[in-house]
C-alpha cells in the first residue's frame, strides 16, 4: 500500500472529488476505506479486493479496459489516464462480475475503493453525483467506440475515429495519444494495415500527420 501523502495532490484533482473541499477529502477517503496500489507494465488489475467490487481512479500511468476472445485476439475498449476511473460500471451493477479485463499499458499508481462504501455516504452525497456524471460521460465514449468499429472498412473506421478527436478537441488538428499498434487494436486492425491505410489517405490528400498530430484536409473525398 502506498502512502497517500506521496499523491495528495493527485487526489484533489480527481473528478470524482469535485466539489469536496481539502478539509472533507481525508475523512472521505477513509470513510470510502481507500487504498492505493501500483501496477507495472503489463499488469493485470483486479477489482476485488475480500470479494467486494472495487472502482479504480489512475492517479499515475494509463490503464486499458480490453475484451479477448477465444482465439486470444484483444480488442482495446477504452484507454483511460489519470484521474480517470475504471470498474465503476461493473460495480454499480447487480451482476458485479467484469466481462472484459484491466490491464496497466505502463507504470500506474491506481486508488482503490469498495462502491458500496459510495452507498454509505447517502443518496445525496456530493461524490455520489459525480459519479453518475462520470457513468454518463463513460458511456458516450463507448458509444463513440461503437460508432467507429461498426463502419464497414477501415478507411471509414480511422475517418471515423479522427472526425470524433477533432470534435472533441475542437481542431482539425488532431492529436492521438497511442502508438500506432494501440490505435490499431481500438480499430480491431492490424498494425501494418493501419499504417498502409493513413499512407494512402494521406497520398490522396485526405489527412497528413507527423508522428502523432493529424490535420484533417478533406476525409469526405
Amino acid at each position: 500500500m502506498e502512502n497517500f501523502d506521496l499523491y495528495e495532490s493527485n487526489i484533489r484533482v480527481v473528478p470524482l472529488f469535485r466539489g469536496i473541499s481539502d478539509e472533507q477529502l481525508s475523512p472521505l477517503l477513509e470513510q470510502l476505506k481507500a487504498n492505493i496500489k501500483t501496477f507495472q507494465e503489463g499488469d493485470y488489475i483486479s477489482l476485488e479486493d475480500d470479494s467486494i467490487a472495487q472502482i479504480g481512479i489512475i492517479l499515475k500511468g494509463r490503464v486499458d479496459m480490453i475484451k479477448e476472445d477465444v482465439w486470444g485476439h484483444r480488442t482495446v475498449f477504452v484507454r483511460m489516464r489519470p484521474y480517470e476511473l475504471f470498474g465503476e460500471s461493473f460495480a454499480c451493477g447487480l451482476e458485479q462480475k467484469s466481462t472484459v479485463t484491466f490491464v496497466s499499458e505502463e507504470t500506474s499508481v491506481v486508488l482503490f475503493f469498495g462502491y458500496q462504501n459510495i452507498l454509505k455516504l447517502g443518496r445525496k452525497s456530493q461524490i455520489l453525483e459525480n459519479l453518475t456524471h462520470l457513468l454518463s460521460e463513460k458511456n458516450v465514449r463507448l458509444m463513440e467506440k461503437i460508432e467507429v468499429i461498426c463502419k464497414p472498412t477501415l478507411r471509414e473506421k480511422i475517418s471515423t475515429f479522427l472526425w470524433i478527436q477533432s470534435r472533441r478537441q475542437k481542431s482539425k488538428y488532431v492529436e492521438i495519444h497511442m502508438k500506432r499498434s494501440e490505435w490499431a487494436d481500438y480499430l480491431c486492425a492490424n498494425r501494418s494495415s493501419l499504417a498502409r491505410e493513413l499512407a494512402l489517405m494521406k497520398e490522396e490528400g485526405l489527412i497528413d500527420f507527423d508522428r502523432n498530430i493529424f490535420f484533417i484536409k478533406d476525409l469526405m473525398k
